[in-house]
């Protein structure tokens, strides 16, 4: 029995999702999600106790894998004794893998997370801010190591994933230009710079 409940609202979290990234948490409702899953209005309010719950578990299970994803890069991309660029391409491409194979689930957490009650909003914003200080000590690490010049580390920590989270705004999956061939241009620029020295 609690395999079935656990599987309804998985079927309901994937509905919702699915309805969210196409037309937005505000202009869907319970009922089309109901609908959609198959099941009645009812038995949706069974597994969660409004739209906005929906949300919450679809955003927090995004930054959770958001959060174990940049712990796991930067494990695999441990700087001792590696080439600096290599390494940075490396966390980077880890990093951008589950951006991009989640896409639903980062366009919510990205534009639908204000609908959130401010203290489950909260909940998120932590693990956000949790996210940024694992990667700011890995930065302070590599600064430490003088591997890295001794700018601001909170400022090279948003300049890295600035370039990594706007992708999604203009990055063309189907395009020319790949992953992997961004993964070495956020390395190069990252490390070394845009400016050609003369």
């Amino acid at each position: 029995m609690k395999n079935i409940k656990r599987n309804t609202a998985n079927v309901i979290i994937e509905v919702a999702r699915q309805l969210f990234f196409e037309k937005g948490y505000e202009k869907v409702t319970t009922r089309e999600i109901s609908e959609l899953a198959g099941i009645s209005k009812a038995a949706l309010y069974h597994h969660f106790k409004s739209k906005e719950d929906i949300l919450f578990t679809i955003v927090n299970r995004a930054s959770d894998e958001l959060v174990n994803n940049m712990k796991q890069a930067l494990a695999k991309n441990h700087p001792q004794n590696a080439d600096l660029q290599e390494v940075i391409a490396g966390v980077s491409q880890e990093y951008m893998k589950t951006f991009f194979n989640n896409l639903d689930s980062i366009k919510i957490l990205l534009h639908d997370i204000e609908y959130l009650k401010p203290e489950l909003k909260e909940i998120i914003l932590q693990k956000e801010r949790e996210n940024v200080q694992q990667l700011k000590d890995y930065i302070i690490d590599l600064q430490k190591s003088g591997r890295l010049k001794k700018y601001n580390p909170a400022a090279l920590t948003f300049i890295f994933i600035g370039m990594m989270h706007w992708l999604y705004f203009w990055f063309d999956v189907q395009g020319k230009l790949t992953l992997s061939d961004m993964n070495e241009i956020i390395a190069d620029v990252f490390v070394n710079g845009a400016g050609l020295r003369t």
